[in-house]
């Protein structure tokens, strides 16, 4: 499932002085969030096999499922439905989990995984009890989370595809060990 925050605060550049760029000097227009955050699903569902399950959460105040969790469908439809993000309201980050929990939980999928795109612009008291809930998931039920905080440009649209290409296939054992990038992040 991919779980992505369509709070108010993703309608701005990630440039904008009101995001993560400090410097007043930063160009004014670039790229909002939510178009970022499209693009890496796109990106991310573009790796995807036919006999894969996607969903598609959007969340701010609210949840809302955009795609409900399905077989992969036809390129017009994910096109249709990500063309629906509209960033407005606040941030709720705890309801990017629950519902994209719910729906991998009545699903059959071998593997299980939220990945989860924001700008970070929440209450930090919210933020650790969704880790938590994270961990949860993850204990009880094998469901596990990978969040993308807009760092940059860069990491929205290559980290985020590589890692939903790596996590959303089911690995075998006869597969090659894993490269330094992956090991060193597996030691996160």
């Amino acid at each position: 499932v991919l779980s992505i925050d369509t709070s108010g605060s993703m309608a701005s550049c990630h440039c904008a002085s009101e995001g993560l760029s400090s410097n007043p000097n930063a160009p004014q227009g670039g790229v909002n969030k939510t178009d970022i955050s499209r693009a890496a699903a796109e990106r991310a569902i573009q790796a995807l096999t036919a006999n894969d399950e996607i969903g598609v959460l959007a969340w701010n105040s609210g949840a809302t499922w955009v795609l409900d969790l399905q077989q992969l469908p036809d390129d017009a439809t994910i096109d249709e439905s990500l063309s629906r993000l509209r960033p407005n309201g606040n941030t709720n980050i705890k309801a990017s989990l629950t519902e994209a929990a719910e729906a991998l939980l009545a699903s059959d999928a071998e593997l299980k995984h939220i990945i989860m795109f924001s700008d970070g612009f929440t209450d930090q008291a919210l933020i650790a009890e969704t880790a938590e809930e994270a961990g949860r998931l993850h204990d009880e039920f094998g469901i596990t989370v990978s969040v993308q905080v807009f760092f940059s440009l860069v990491a929205a649209r290559m980290v985020t595809p590589v890692l939903a290409a790596y996590f959303l296939k089911p690995h075998h054992h006869d597969d090659p060990p894993p490269g330094f990038i992956l090991r060193g992040y597996n030691r996160l």
